[in-house]
Order: structure tokens, then sequence, then C-alpha cells
């Protein structure tokens, strides 16, 4: 009589227990993706995401089909300030 009770109880706290273990993760999970959505949009509204002035590129031919553009906004990396590109011909025959 007394161990079907005990079961019960057993599997009462175990029950209550995996539910408060998964809301806190769920909350966890909601506050931490409100986070990331608050440092987004502070990024996307911040003077860094796209400058009110921008200079245009510099477009310098090195071949007649190859170019390079250089950064309008060049950072502290120079591999990154330079563009590389190569223009490709291609004939529609309709």
């Amino acid at each position: 009589m007394i161990a079907p009770l005990a079961k019960f109880v057993d599997w009462s706290v175990l029950q209550i227990g995996g539910a408060m273990l998964l809301q806190s993760i769920w909350q966890e999970f909601i506050n931490e993706r409100d986070l990331k959505l608050e440092q987004v949009i502070q990024f996307l509204n911040g003077p860094d995401f796209i400058p009110a002035e921008s200079k245009p590129t510099e477009l310098e031919f090195t071949s007649k089909i190859h170019f390079k553009l250089s950064s309008p906004r060049p950072c502290e990396f120079a591999e990154n300030n330079i563009v590389r590109a190569i223009i490709k011909f291609s004939i529609n025959r309709n």
C-alpha cells in the first residue's frame, strides 16, 4: 500500500522538477535572445552600420579585364581594404 504511494510521490517530484528545469532553461534562452536582439538593433541604428556620408570607391584597372577597388571604409587589416575582381564577358545568342 505504501509502495504505490511512494512511486507516485517520486514520479510527481520528478515531473515538477523537470518542468521547473525546462521553464528555467526556456527563460534563459528568451533572455539571451532578447539581449542579442537589443545588440543587433543598437548596431543597426548606430553609426557603424551604414554611415551617412560615404565617399565613392576608387576603381583602378590593372589590365583590360582585371581591376581592383579600394574600400570606402578601410579597417586596420590591409588585406580587407582592397577587392580584386575580373570582368567576364558573356555573349547571348538568342
